[in-house]
């Protein structure tokens, strides 16, 4: 009797996974070109990250944006700032980096550099290409008071990767479930005004975690709107089981910290439900040694949770690799738990 529920949960999981439908493939963004003359600034930091520094700038520059400009907040061990110096020319602004300024704080010195009248914020390990740039600068274009905010897509050579591609799955299916206007921006894809940075001085906020969620809240605090903008940056999504579990708590505590200062209690309910979920099936495995119940209870939970990623998998038009969601699951619930360990020793810095 004790397996009637889990049997029901996976066949309930079943039957939703059969009916559904792949809506959640590649948006198609506008084929008009953005205006040659416009004036445009890539602000990135890089933290030791030599090996990204020139597959980025060969990619910035591949762009073929006249008027474009990339500032270089460049640092770390590993001669990230002498790699980036030795690219550096007309359009590429390179300055260094110091340990322990972070990514908010090195944007911010970086910024004055700055020339265009757009500031497109990305990473560098991303590769931004026209077909990722241009439907963010169009809409700025028609928009000129909204924040532009993209989406990403895993790098070419992840495509392969089951782990990345389940983590894809489920990022497509958080954004692609909300509606145009947004509450947050995605610091790898994302494009303002360079006026409304200067009267906002969203940029100069202490954030020594969280910059991009920061960032986004001062603007909406401001009366600014931020809209999804149908635009998907190429970028590594974490290829191992611990940079996924170190990243998604890093994002947990952000949002469970910041949420409050800005009043974002759906985001911070949704944060405690996430982190209570795999404590509570935990309890229920220790109280199913002694009630049966319980554990049928505890084993329905993880069946239902992993019907879900399942799900979104075939949405997103991706197989549906078991393992690779097994190992989703065990990393948000590792996520889950090293933020609350995290939150108790005061880590909050952003690296």
């Amino acid at each position: 009797m004790i397996w009637i529920l889990p049997m029901v949960v996976l066949v309930v999981q079943l039957m939703r996974w059969l009916n559904s439908r792949p809506v959640m493939a590649s948006c198609e963004p506008p084929q008009l070109d953005a205006r040659q003359t416009r004036s445009v600034t890539f602000l990135v930091a890089a933290w030791n990250a030599a090996e990204d520094v020139e597959p980025f700038v060969k990619a910035f520059r591949a762009l073929n944006l006249p008027s474009a400009q990339l500032v270089l907040a460049a640092g770390g061990e590993d001669g990230t700032y002498e790699r980036a110096v030795s690219l550096s020319d007309a359009q590429v602004t390179v300055i260094l980096q110091r340990a322990g300024e972070g990514k908010q704080r090195a944007l911010a010195n970086a910024f004055p550099y700055a020339r265009g009248t757009i500031i497109y914020l990305t990473d560098i390990d991303c590769r931004p290409t026209r077909d990722v740039v241009n439907p963010m600068l169009l809409h700025l274009d028609t928009a000129p008071q909204e924040v532009a905010a993209g989406m990403v897509r895993p790098l070419e050579s992840q495509v392969t990767n089951r782990f990345v591609l389940a983590q894809w799955a489920v990022y497509q299916a958080s954004r692609m479930a909300e509606s145009s206007s947004v509450t947050g921006i995605d610091g790898r894809n994302a494009a303002v005004r360079r006026d409304i940075l200067v009267a906002t001085r969203a940029l100069e906020v202490p954030a020594p975690s969280g910059t991009d969620y920061t960032l986004a809240k001062e603007l909406l605090r401001r009366g600014f709107v931020i809209r999804r903008v149908c635009s998907e940056m190429p970028t590594e999504f974490p290829p191992t089981f611990g940079t996924y579990v170190k990243k998604q708590a890093r994002w947990l505590r952000n949002v469970w910290l910041l949420g409050g200062r800005y009043r974002a209690l759906r985001e911070v309910r949704q944060v405690a439900l996430t982190v209570t979920f795999p404590l509570a099936v935990v309890a229920l495995m220790l109280v199913g040694v002694w009630l049966h119940q319980a554990l049928a209870l505890a084993l329905a939970l993880v069946l239902w949770s992993l019907g879900n990623r399942t799900i979104y998998l075939k949405k997103a038009g991706v197989a549906p690799y078991l393992w690779a969601n097994a190992m989703l699951l065990g990393g948000d619930w590792s996520a889950s738990l090293l933020m609350l360990i995290q939150i108790w020793r005061g880590s909050l810095a952003w690296s």
